[in-house]
């Protein structure tokens, strides 16, 4: 895991219990010190004028490219070919890695969120209806699903429950298609007509 900040006033403090600076002396006596678990922090000045404002843009990024599954249970046994890695370990090689990349395209990333934000929300239809509406699409971002190194989607019925992108889940998960067309396509053909196949029968087999 990595935190960086794009602005040029800053200082990085490895560990801010061994530091003087009145800034964190605050947070000294709220957060404990232990040997094996060092405190690390950055902080951006700003000098203000009276109704002046300043922004101060930070990025947090991880990188957890090692995907594991059960070996026990009613999924003993099951082993996934290529699900070494998460898809994303293709472009990266660690979370400073991702950082950087944020860091040279935030200005894009920044536009194109915030155009996903106004697009979304420039609708005749009221705020909470539309929340309602996406938030089943949320479990793509959870580890129910996931995309392997060789760019083939998998999914559990639930996290780490019922393997296989079980066909009676995710044959009628509509928002994928629609969001992710190309994912959901692939989908189809790598997986039900693919290694879920059964040629004698046309049965298309993952439960």
């Amino acid at each position: 895991m990595a935190i960086v900040t794009l602005s040029k006033n800053s200082t990085v403090l490895p560990d801010f219990h061994s530091s003087n600076d009145p800034a964190f002396l605050v947070l000294n006596d709220s957060i404990k010190k232990t040997d094996n678990a060092p405190v690390a922090a950055i902080k951006t000045t700003h000098t203000l004028a009276p109704k002046q404002t300043a922004n101060a843009d930070f990025i947090i990024s991880w990188y957890m490219p090692n995907i594991s599954f059960p070996t026990g249970g009613q999924n003993q046994g099951t082993t996934v070919e290529g699900a070494d890695f998460h898809f994303y370990a293709k472009s990266f090689s660690d979370a400073s890695a991702v950082a950087v990349y944020t860091a040279q395209k935030y200005d894009y990333l920044k536009q194109k969120t915030l155009l996903w934000k106004q697009t979304w929300y420039d609708s005749t239809l009221p705020w909470w209806f539309l929340e309602r509406t996406f938030l089943n699409i949320s479990t793509l971002a959870t580890t129910t699903a996931h995309r392997f190194r060789s760019g083939r989607f998998y999914a559990w019925e639930g996290i780490g429950c019922c393997h296989g992108t079980c066909t009676h889940v995710w044959q009628y998960a509509h928002a994928v298609a629609r969001i992710f067309p190309e994912l959901e396509r692939d989908t189809r053909e790598r997986v039900d007509l693919g290694v879920g196949f059964d040629e004698t029968t046309g049965q298309i087999s993952i439960r």
